[in-house]
């Protein structure tokens, strides 16, 4: 080390009067080329938050593992998201990366790294907890390139797309430096380059700190200055951190000025070690265990060492994605080695005697302005005008930031006006079952890894009051069950079991996991107060903590429930507890999706959601499952558009129901509106015509009304051509003067529900050009598809009824009536026909193959259920339980033929195959 090692004294002369060094016999011989060129490379450091927002960043149908575990796995499988990440957005932005370069990239004789020729990006897998929130470091790297106005142009438009790239969380304080990477362009830096560079530095170095802030001065641990390296500090000097938010280096020993400066700098200016000169730039300090560690210093001079690297590294910049400062600190380090390496040894002496003159920043020296030398000198005498008159402009005593991210606060659901979305909204609801066995029992399908729950009798059920305390009151336990919700809230906690909950919890959990906000109803009633009539956003407050604060917030006004994956049970699903093949039973479980858009983004997350449940944990499905999709409009409907909805639905129910399983159109809870509705049981309808009696004056205004009314219908439909009863229908539908009235129409039995329902919709007056009028709120519910988890049907299903939507609410008059003569038309002939007519009209006539496979499907199922009804005689309905056919069973019996029912009827769904989700993903 340097006090090892001889010094040349006739290598060196030194004036005791003048108390100035002179210039060396080296310098002195040393010849400049003049014109030797640089390239650099700028090195952006940032953080990018690894918490849920992770959920933005990663491939929807990424491989989900079998279990979730936190730890070292989950560390590297955050990093390698974001890292892809940054790699697909360099491709969008049509820059080289490393994979794209290719055999035939043209590259330096010396740049034997590819990564010197192309773009890099590169996320660490150590997590940084601040702020309340893990990151990680992330670094962008440009290639070795001269600074030109293209490079400046390229920078600025990485650094725009980052900080503006709704998809990532940056945060920056005072641990992300920028670097910046300076090398010759041709051969490397020579030993005496490395000696002026190095002996301009140390002088230059005090100027050079006033550019940034103290914190990323010399005494900082990350990056120290030359005064705390090896070459100007004896070799038993270890620094210790001290305290204050950023540690700094506690400055024990003011080397500047002294002998040891002196000696060192002659040391140094006669040196031909080039490995003694890198070593000794680097710093020894404590870490916080007081073990003894290396850093590189602000002036990073390692890579001279490396084989094919050869650059200077300017490490003290502060963390930045502004562009002006990314390009003049970058000008600054050129201008300094561009100095170093071409400036002649007269001129290269002169700045180097101008820097012992007094700084403005030192208060203990007073004199005249003309006698001072600032940094902005030293900027002019690099020939740096444009970058003095930049810092000119700023504040020179910046504190180190404390994180600060760019957090894009947005809404948990999109219910605005967004272009290139159709104004639609949709939810769906995912029916399944879900099996559990008992702890100690054998596994059924040892070879199937996904999580099963184990229920353990032995541990008693809780019995904890539904109501706290001071609901206990009798009259205030009415006053409850009179809100909206408290009789949800009274049904979860009543049903709240030991099986259903750990089942319920877990698909919580495993959603969270995979980024998407989700919870119980428990969870919600728990943080809410009973006596609200609307749940409040705030009940979610801990969904949001579990999630890691991601930067959203849940709409007020809102049902909170609407703008998660909600979990909750539903009684019409299958549930039984007393045995069946391979379990101990099963417990039914519905998911809810948040709002959503008819928009790819939207879709992809209902394919990871597939996945992730498909691939966690073990659903199964049985006649009592089903899936539903309401949509809704962001514009609100008109009462028009609703009789429109309505009436396309009333004519191609037929079609519709031969789309889904036959199961359905006994199914009391998705009773057909042609055969259970109102307007279906009703008998003696009054019959449609076209004649009116004007000539009668006691009823002229009403036949006036009846004229308008007619006038309106047949605007939309072709009634020459439709049947009468079905004529008689549509006037009835066309007729109703209130959202109450058409739903009263449509809707069932009351202990029956529709296999569309328009029961949601709630009239919302609206003032327009100053009169009142009525806009409707809510959802049509299509709940005729029978239970499914397969991505592709569920999307088809989704755009089947989007479409049927979205004509019945855009189509002007003409439109409207030429779909519905393209149905009508083919009204009387065989199912298939039917199929490819309505398909045709919506506009979809690309789907006819895929739901023309469907309806086959259904069909042959149809015809068994046929066969069995009229030959076995006793099975009345092949998807109806025995037990509810009112056959006189013993409680054994019972049991014995639900094992056996759901033993032929239950289905269980595997994992799901990337070849279906492509194939979903195709039809967006």
């Amino acid at each position: 080390m340097a006090e090892d090692r001889p010094v040349g004294h006739d290598a060196w002369s030194f004036s005791s009067k003048s108390n100035k060094l002179t210039m060396t016999m080296d310098e002195a011989n040393y010849q400049t080329a003049g014109n030797r060129k640089i390239k650099l490379r700028i090195h952006l450091r940032f953080f990018i938050r690894s918490d849920s927002e992770i959920s933005f960043l990663r491939s929807t149908l990424a491989a989900l593992p079998l279990c979730t575990t936190v730890g070292r796995m989950e560390e590297t499988s955050e990093g390698q998201s974001h890292q892809d990440y940054l790699v697909n957005w360099f491709r969008q932005m049509r820059l080289s990366t490393p994979n794209e370069a290719g055999a035939d990239q043209k590259r330096d004789e010396d740049a034997h790294d590819i990564s010197d020729a192309t773009w890099t990006t590169k996320v660490n897998e150590r997590i940084f907890q601040l702020d309340g929130s893990e990151w990680h470091l992330a670094h962008v790297r440009s290639p070795f390139v001269h600074l030109t106005p293209q490079l400046t142009s390229t920078i600025a438009s990485v650094c725009d797309a980052i900080r503006h790239n709704e998809s990532l969380t940056i945060g920056l304080n005072y641990l992300p430096r920028l670097r910046v990477e300076i090398k010759p362009e041709t051969s490397a830096f020579s030993i005496t380059e490395v000696r002026r560079t190095l002996l301009f530095l140390w002088s230059a170095s005090q100027r050079i700190d006033t550019l940034h802030s103290g914190d990323y001065g010399p005494r900082s641990p990350d990056a120290p200055g030359l005064e705390f390296s090896r070459l100007f500090n004896p070799v038993d000097l270890v620094y210790p951190l001290s305290g204050g938010k950023v540690n700094i280096l506690d400055d024990v020993f003011n080397v500047r000025g002294s002998l040891r400066e002196k000696t060192m700098i002659r040391a140094i200016e006669v040196s031909d070690d080039m490995q003694w000169l890198v070593e000794g730039t680097n710093a020894h300090l404590w870490d916080l265990n007081c073990k003894e560690r290396i850093v590189q210093g602000v002036y990073d001079f390692s890579s001279l060492l490396e084989p094919h690297k050869g650059f200077i590294r300017f490490n003290q910049h502060a963390g930045t994605l502004d562009p002006e400062a990314i390009d003049n600190w970058a000008r600054v380090c050129c201008g300094i080695v561009d100095f170093c390496l071409n400036a002649a040894s007269e001129s290269l002496e002169c700045v180097k005697k101008r820097l012992n003159l007094p700084s403005n920043l030192d208060p203990s020296i007073r004199t005249s302005p003309s006698r001072l030398y600032t940094v902005l000198d030293l900027l002019d005498d690099l020939e740096l005008p444009s970058q003095a008159a930049y810092y000119t402009t700023l504040d020179p005593n910046l504190s180190a930031p404390e994180l600060v991210s760019r957090r894009r606060w947005t809404p948990t659901v999109n219910i605005d006006e967004t272009e290139g979305v159709a104004p639609y909204t949709f939810g769906v609801e995912l029916e399944f079952l879900m099996p559990y066995s008992l702890v100690g029992a054998n596994d059924p399908d040892r070879d199937d890894p996904r999580w099963i729950y184990r229920h353990d009798p032995s541990f008693p059920a809780s019995s904890k009051s539904i109501f706290k305390d001071e609901y206990n009151d009798d009259g205030r336990r009415q006053a409850l069950r009179s809100t909206s919700w408290e009789t949800k809230f009274i049904k979860a906690k009543a049903l709240g079991k030991q099986v259903y909950a750990a089942n319920a919890n877990y698909l919580v959990s495993l959603l969270m996991s995979a980024g998407h906000l989700s919870a119980t109803f428990d969870t919600i009633a728990d943080d809410a107060d009973p006596s609200d009539f609307v749940i409040p956003a705030s009940a979610l407050e801990s969904i949001i903590n579990k999630a890691g604060n991601p930067p959203i917030y849940f709409l007020e006004g809102l049902d909170p429930r609407y703008q998660i994956w909600h979990i909750h049970r539903d009684l019409s699903l299958s549930s039984f507890h007393r045995g069946e093949p391979g379990f101990a039973g099963h417990v039914g479980v519905e998911v809810s999706s948040p709002i959503l858009r008819a928009c790819p983004a939207d879709f992809d997350k209902i394919f990871d959601v597939l996945k992730v449940l498909r691939g966690g944990v073990r659903p199964m499905l049985d006649s009592s499952c089903g899936f539903h999709v309401h949509v809704g409009d962001i514009r609100g409907f008109s009462l028009r558009s609703l009789k429109k909805i309505a009436t396309l639905v009333w004519i191609t129910e037929l079609v519709l129901y031969g789309c889904v399983h036959p199961s359905r159109e006994s199914n009391i809870m998705t009773v057909p509106l042609g055969k259970g509705s109102t307007l279906a049981c009703t008998e003696d309808l009054p019959e449609y015509t076209t004649t009116f009696d004007l000539q009668n004056p006691d009823t002229k205004e009403a036949q006036m009304e009846a004229m308008r009314l007619s006038h309106e219908i047949e605007m939309h439909v072709p009634m020459d051509i439709t049947p009468q009863r079905l004529r008689d229908e549509i006037l009835q539908i066309w007729s109703v003067t209130s959202e109450y009235g058409l739903v009263r129409l449509l809707q069932p039995d009351q202990d029956c529900k529709g296999g569309v329902s328009f029961l949601s919709i709630r009239s919302d007056i609206e003032k327009q050009c100053g009169a009142e009028k009525p806009n409707y709120r809510g959802t049509v519910k299509f709940r005729l598809l029978g239970g499914t988890l397969d991505p592709e049907l569920i999307k088809q299903w989704t755009k089947l009824v989007l479409s049927i939507v979205e004509r019945g609410t855009q189509s002007e008059p003409v439109e409207y009536f030429h779909m519905m003569k393209k149905v009508l038309k083919e009204y009387y002939y065989n199912d298939s026909r039917r199929l490819a007519g309505f398909l045709t009209a919506l506009g979809m006539e690309d789907d006819v193959p895929f739901w023309s496979k469907v309806a086959e499907r259904n069909m042959g199922l149809a015809e068994t259920d046929d066969e069995q009804e009229v030959e076995g005689g006793a099975d009345k309905e092949q998807w109806q339980y025995k037990v509810d056919m009112g056959l006189p069973l013993t409680d054994v019996e019972k049991d014995a033929c639900l094992r056996h029912w759901y033993k032929q009827t239950i289905t269980r769904v595997p994992a799901v195959d990337d070849d279906s989700l492509e194939r979903a993903r195709s039809i967006l």
